[in-house]
């Protein structure tokens, strides 16, 4: 690693460790700022002319067409080319395509992965209510952390919640950014078309899917995270 560096949330500029990058001659930087403060710093990076590849930290909002849309705009040159996501609206695998079709057909929009993340988190609710006759948390606690307790969320087997952590075991998404896609706003397909699904992380599947989806997080033995 050649170097690492702290700001201020909300931070107006970031030219100072735009020259830090450059003085370090990094090949590659991983942008860990919120969702407001990753487009200034790729634009700043474009107004400095510093030519890095930035990967950025995914978080919910970052995930949307959306905001890579408006991180296109801002920053032409150093929005990163591929990104990190819970879900895709061009999945296809695993019931993916009924979802993403009543989805867009319903809302007029992508099944971005707000969207997904909402509608799943209700119905693994649902369904644990359902599983147990009772909204008791000390009844709905011990079935969501059973190694017995798997949800269809239409991302393949040994979607679970791990014990240790109550982290979601599931896969990510790897989504290239079509750098030269046209988009119009008013048109459902442009918007959907500059960003589509390439791979899934992990590559899994069978009955090690649990443990391969284990892989993302920490161990039982190694995490900081105790319940």
């Amino acid at each position: 690693m050649a170097g690492a560096a702290a700001t201020q949330v909300e931070q107006p500029t970031y030219f100072v460790e735009i020259e830090q990058i450059r003085r370090a001659e990094a090949d590659t930087i991983l942008i860990l700022l919120s969702a407001v403060d990753q487009i200034p710093f790729l634009g700043g990076m474009d107004t400095a002319c510093l030519d890095v590849a930035a990967f950025t930290f995914p978080n919910s909002i970052a995930q949307t067409r959306d905001y890579v849309e408006a991180t296109r705009a801002m920053a032409p040159d150093n929005n990163s080319d591929f990104r990190f996501q819970l879900w895709e609206t061009t999945l296809e695998s695993d019931g993916a395509n009924d979802f993403n079709l009543r989805y867009t057909s319903r809302w007029s929009e992508a099944a971005d992965p707000t969207g997904w993340a909402a509608y799943h988190a209700v119905k693994i609710l649902l369904e644990t209510v359902l599983a147990v006759g009772t909204t008791d948390s000390d009844a709905i606690i011990p079935y969501l952390e059973s190694p017995e307790t798997t949800f269809d969320l239409l991302k393949g087997p040994g979607t679970s919640f791990r014990p240790w952590d109550h982290q979601l075991r599931q896969p990510l998404y790897v989504v290239p950014v079509g750098q030269d896609a046209e988009w119009i706003r008013s048109q459902l397909a442009a918007r959907i078309g500059i960003v589509r699904y390439e791979a899934t992380l992990p590559a899994y599947g069978g009955p090690d899917a649990t443990s391969l989806l284990d892989q993302f997080g920490e161990g039982v033995d190694n995490s900081s995270c105790n319940f």
